[in-house]
Order: structure tokens, then C-alpha cells, then sequence
């Protein structure tokens, strides 16, 4: 026969090892999830640093800039518009020449989610020019000569002081035109990369 009391007991601390294991198993698993989420929270964390590293910096003082607008400015702010007019700037593929000066940095930098630029060589520049410049046919001041209207000046001719470009063949970005180009987007500082985008929208 066999003994009802031990057979329970038994059974109880069976039960008492299986809940023991259980909660062991609860906290591993539970354990591990964090230690996942903290290293993808690094991850991230490094990602987002890099990232910001690659937009901030910063091109050498003088140094020409190529500067190509991505986007319209449809719903864009005023402020926005108001600086890329500044700039020269206002239709989707224009590009202008800049110097790598402290105010037009700022000011590249307020329409980064509308630009694209970096540094050119002056052979880059004058192949521009050679390709898409326009002949300036207005006048160098207004009738009372108080006003003198902005013409770029390349051997012995005035031109428009914006380019007209083509659409680049094979688009901006994998990321389209509204991610940064460190984040394979279109928008931002892409350094020296800006030379093979200008060949690609000629």
C-alpha cells in the first residue's frame, strides 16, 4: 500500500521546486531583456553622437561652398524662405557659390532641412559656371545708384549668381530628401561628396 501522506508531500514539494525554477527563469529572461535594452539604448546613443558629429562639422574658413537646394518651399516658414533668399536660393536644384564665411555657415545651417552642400575646388567652380552659368544682361545699379545688383564675374563676364541645375540621375539619397545625408539622406553638410552630386546634375 502506498503511504497518502508521504505521496502529498511529495507532490507539494514538487510543486515548490517547479515555482522556485520558475521565478529563477522570470528574472534571467528579465535580466537579459535589460541588459538588451541598455546596450541597444548605447547603440543608439553612439549612433545619434556620430551622427551629430558628422552634421557639425564644420567646413575650413574661406573655402568655397556649393550649396544645392533639395526641397521646395511649399510649406515652408517664412524665416526659411527669407534666408534662402538670402542665399540666392528659392527653387528646388538651384545651386549657388558661397565662401565658407561665419554668417553664411549660420545661415546654411538654419535651412539645413531644405540644403545640401560642401566643398568645391575652384576647377569644380569653374566647370559649373562654363556649364550652367547665364549671361547677368541687367543692370549693375538701379537708376539712381543707390542699389547694386548682385552679378558673379568670371573672365571678363557677368553671370547670374545662381545655377539652374538637372535632377540628379539615380536621385538624392536611399533615405529621400528628407533625412540627413549622414543618414544616407539628401540634407546636410556632405563635405567633398558634393562633387559627385554636381556631376550628377548636370
Amino acid at each position: 500500500m502506498v503511504n497518502i501522506k508521504k505521496h502529498n508531500e511529495h507532490f507539494k514539494k514538487l510543486k515548490i521546486i517547479k515555482k522556485i525554477r520558475n521565478k529563477i527563469k522570470i528574472k534571467d529572461i528579465k535580466m537579459t531583456m535589460a541588459e538588451k535594452t541598455e546596450t541597444g539604448k548605447e547603440k543608439k546613443q553612439v549612433s545619434k553622437k556620430e551622427v551629430q558629429r558628422k552634421e557639425t562639422s564644420k567646413p575650413a574658413e574661406g573655402q568655397p561652398l556649393a550649396v544645392v537646394q533639395v526641397r521646395g518651399t511649399v510649406k515652408a516658414r517664412r524665416p526659411i524662405i527669407d534666408t534662402l533668399r538670402m542665399l540666392n536660393l528659392g527653387r528646388q536644384n538651384q545651386c549657388v557659390i558661397l565662401s565658407a564665411t561665419a554668417s553664411n555657415k549660420g545661415m546654411l545651417m538654419k535651412v539645413k532641412d531644405y540644403v545640401t552642400w560642401g566643398e568645391v575646388t575652384p576647377e569644380m567652380h569653374k566647370e559649373v559656371i562654363a556649364k550652367r552659368g547665364r549671361i547677368f544682361l541687367g543692370q549693375a545699379t538701379d537708376r539712381k545708384k543707390k542699389y547694386s545688383y548682385l552679378a558673379l564675374e568670371f573672365q571678363g563676364k557677368k553671370y547670374l549668381p545662381y545655377f539652374h541645375l538637372n535632377p540628379p540621375s539615380g536621385g538624392y539619397g536611399k533615405r529621400g530628401i528628407k533625412m540627413s545625408y549622414a543618414m544616407g539622406g539628401a540634407l546636410g553638410y556632405r563635405k567633398d561628396k558634393i562633387k559627385a552630386l554636381l556631376q550628377r546634375m548636370r
